[in-house]
Order: structure tokens, then sequence, then C-alpha cells
């Protein structure tokens, strides 16, 4: 059997397992860790409204390391506005079609420095670290959410120095902060790596852990990496809102593909 039909042999038995729920875009043979085999699948992405407003095409899908993996992506704007935030899970799988980390991971594409223009086509690559990343073959996308610039005020820099929402000084994210006696928060998911999550529904715990983020110090972008670690906190409040506060590791704060040293 050659290598091109035991390829597509594969493939079509992912597209079995995950159909109706995730589509499959990408495969990588028994080469080399680091060869990349091409492959032009994509998606469909909408707006709020269900209108058309992207396409994100995988052109690769790579191991770097023992630990790390790196998919590349194409996304074109088909919408009459320019892009901010593009938002989906990912999931691997291997040759038998085994989920190799068993939950999505959260991906975010952002834009708000150079939003996507309509008719603009721009290149990504994003990298995970999962235990198991050698043996991917197969990528799977499932889209969470599209923004455009009417939804989203002008992009502004962090402040390292200052506190968490001095630092962040974008209004999205700040006014989640605000006015949480009228609208306080009912839920927080706390997510570590490698760690079954845990849901609280205390409002008192809820409020001290916002709290406590509030009063974070962080400082100039770090370049360490750190893998396996990461922490997050989701919060769902009374409206229905949801937001969330992400660190790849104790120390280390994420703030839309970049990380930051928190200094206390």
């Amino acid at each position: 059997m050659n290598k091109t039909l035991r390829i597509l042999l594969i493939l079509a038995g992912l597209a079995m397992i995950v159909s109706g729920i995730i589509k499959i875009v990408g495969a990588r043979g028994e080469e080399a860790a680091d060869a990349t085999i091409p492959f032009e699948t994509s998606i469909e992405l909408s707006d709020g409204a269900g209108n058309p407003a992207a396409t994100l095409v995988t052109r690769g899908i790579r191991a770097d390391k023992d630990r790390q993996i790196t998919v590349a992506y194409t996304l074109t704007n088909h919408g009459e506005r320019a892009l901010t935030q593009l938002t989906f899970d990912v999931r691997y799988f291997d040759a038998d079609g085994n989920d190799l980390r068993g939950k999505a991971i959260f991906v975010m594409i952002g834009l708000m420095e150079e939003p996507l223009q309509p008719g603009e086509s721009r290149d990504f690559e994003k990298t995970h670290w999962f235990d198991g990343a050698q043996q991917a073959v197969a990528v799977a996308l499932e889209p969470e959410g599209v923004l455009d610039e009417v939804e989203l005020p002008p992009w502004t820099e962090p402040r390292p120095g200052n506190l968490l929402l001095d630092f962040c000084n974008y209004a999205p994210f700040t006014a989640c902060f605000e006015n949480l006696d009228a609208n306080p928060p009912v839920q927080m998911i706390y997510h570590r790596d490698e760690q079954v999550d845990e849901t609280v529904t205390d409002v008192d715990a809820i409020l001290k852990e916002i709290e406590s983020l509030k009063n974070m110090r962080i400082g100039e972008e770090s370049d360490i990496s750190v893998t396996d670690s990461g922490i997050s906190y989701w919060f769902t409040m009374a409206d229905g809102t949801e937001w969330g506060v992400a660190f790849e590791a104790p120390g280390l704060f994420c703030w839309h593909g970049k990380v930051y040293e928190v200094i206390h």
C-alpha cells in the first residue's frame, strides 16, 4: 500500500468519527517530525447574524518538538467590514482517530492592531503544547465567533507597569469589572492544564478572585514560554455575559497573543 493511499484511508476514518461535530482540516504522513504536508480544506465562518464573514483555510500542520505542534492558516475576509477577532476550538487526533488532548483547545486570532480588511487574506501560524504532539495526523476546528470593527472599539496598546485594568487599557475588557453590584458574577470556572476544571458558584468567593486579579500589576513583555502550565478564570455574569483572564503559567499574563510578566 503506497503512502498516498494510507493517508487517504486515515483521513476517511477520521472524517467518520468527527462528522457533524467538527471538520477535519489536515493530515501528516510518516515523515520526519518537522515535515509539513500541505492541504486545502477550509471552514466557512459567519457573523452574529449568520452572514458569511470569512474563510479559514488550514495550510499545514507540523510537530516542532515533543510537546509542540504548529498549524498554519490563511484567513480571508468575505464581509463588508474589517475583522478584528476570530475564535475557535481545535482538537488534534492520531492515526486511529483518538483525541490526543481529550478536550478542545481555545484559540484566538487577534486582529485589533491591524484589522483584516474586506477582501484581504492573511496567513497565520498558531502553536500549542500538549503530550503526544508528534502523534498528531489531523486537526479539527469548531468556530466560536467572529467580530468586526463595529463591534469593538479601537485597539489600545497595553501599558506595562500598571495594575491589570490600566495595563490592558481596553474598554471591552475593563467593562467586565464594572457594576459588579448590579451585575454580579454567578459562576467562575478555574482551569489549570492537566487538572480537572473547578466550578465555583459562591458569589463572595468569585468577587474575591476578581478583586485579586484587579490588584495584579503587569510588567513588560516576556520572552519566556512555559508548556502545559496554563491557568485561566472564566466568569459568567448575571446578565449572561462571559469573559476570562488567562495565564501561560503563574506569573505570566496572556494578553492578545503575547505574554507579560506579573510583577506582583
